[in-house]
């Protein structure tokens, strides 16, 4: 696997798991009794992509070049 592809797919999991609901704080969505499942989920994503998304992007490089370091680390 490519450094560059690595790169990409553990920063789109570290992006993704930051902006899960869990993960944030003071942040609510009412939802009504009528709301989908699929309406739910598109939701949590608009607004994961809208709220704090500079903040998503940092925390997401940083955990990639501390996985890349201990990485390196294990390998000498």
């Amino acid at each position: 696997m490519s450094v560059f592809t690595r790169f990409t797919l553990i920063f789109f999991i570290a992006f993704i798991i930051v902006n899960l609901p869990l993960f944030r704080v003071g942040y609510v969505i009412d939802w009504v009794d009528e709301a989908t499942i699929i309406q739910k989920i598109t939701a949590h994503i608009k607004e994961g992509l809208a709220v704090k998304l500079i903040v998503s992007i940092v925390i997401a490089i940083l955990g990639n070049a501390i996985y890349t370091i201990l990485k390196q680390k294990q390998k000498e």
